[in-house]
């Protein structure tokens, strides 16, 4: 039966009857147009009315009811795994916005070329990292605290970027510090040849960049830090160990 949006196409177009195998094929833009009016696939843009009366007519495409039950699928494991892993992957999730948003703030207060060249590098590695996490962890599963995470991932990073490179540095080298025995800790509770052994791979390849950042921002500074800037990375490794608490709990 043609569709309104078919019958619409055909009296703007005129078109003829679509041409045989015999025929020379037609490659004009009238006739792919046509061509894609009566292929079932989806049309690419509609009026909301329209779209309703092709789904009616046609039905759910094949590649939106994959895509549904493949997230589905993916929310139905997560629904057996033990509460512990959940929390450990919510501080995760956590960890990585805050990471994301200590460089965006870096970013926004530096101006001093290596750091800037820092922190894009080490920007696009966070930004993976939070996809890699995100893929793990349904919506319905992170933390109700990223609005807070992500004001105070900023605020670290925009600090130090006013004080300058050392203070940029030190602070990296302290946050890494503690990324990589938070890592760490949740690794030595996954079986690397049981049940999670693919989710433990994705968490020991973060836990090695983030071992890659802090020993370039270690790297990078071998002046002694003064006290002000020993309690401040003192501050910030507190911080930490406190965020990951209070997102596992919510």
């Amino acid at each position: 039966m043609e569709t309104r949006q078919q019958r619409l196409i055909r009296e703007i177009l005129e078109a003829d009857a679509p041409k045989t195998k015999t025929q020379e094929q037609d490659h004009s833009l009238k006739q792919q147009a046509w061509d894609r009016a009566l292929s079932g696939e989806p049309p690419r843009t509609m009026t909301p009315w329209e779209w309703q009366d092709w789904y009616a007519a046609q039905g759910v495409p094949i590649t939106q009811t994959q895509t549904e039950t493949h997230t589905k699928t993916r929310t139905d494991i997560t629904q057996h795994w033990p509460s512990w892993l959940i929390a450990d992957l919510r501080s995760d999730h956590a960890g990585e916005t805050g990471a994301v948003m200590i460089y965006r703030g870096l970013l926004a207060t530096s101006r001093d070329k290596q750091v800037r060249d820092f922190a894009h590098r080490h920007l696009a590695t966070e930004q993976k990292h939070l996809g890699m996490v995100e893929d793990w962890l349904p919506k319905a599963h992170r933390t109700r605290l990223l609005p807070l995470w992500r004001l105070l991932g900023w605020l670290t990073g925009a600090i130090p970027g006013l004080m300058g490179p050392r203070w940029v540095y030190q602070t990296i080298a302290a946050v890494e510090t503690f990324v990589d025995e938070h890592y760490q800790a949740q690794l030595d509770k996954l079986d690397p040849t049981g049940p999670h052994s693919a989710l433990r791979e994705v968490l020991a390849s973060c836990q090695a960049d983030e071992v890659a950042h802090r020993d370039e921002a270690r790297a990078a500074t071998t002046e002694r830090p003064g006290w002000l800037l020993r309690g401040w990375c003192m501050l910030v490794a507190k911080g930490s160990a406190l965020a990951v608490t209070a997102a596992r709990a919510a």
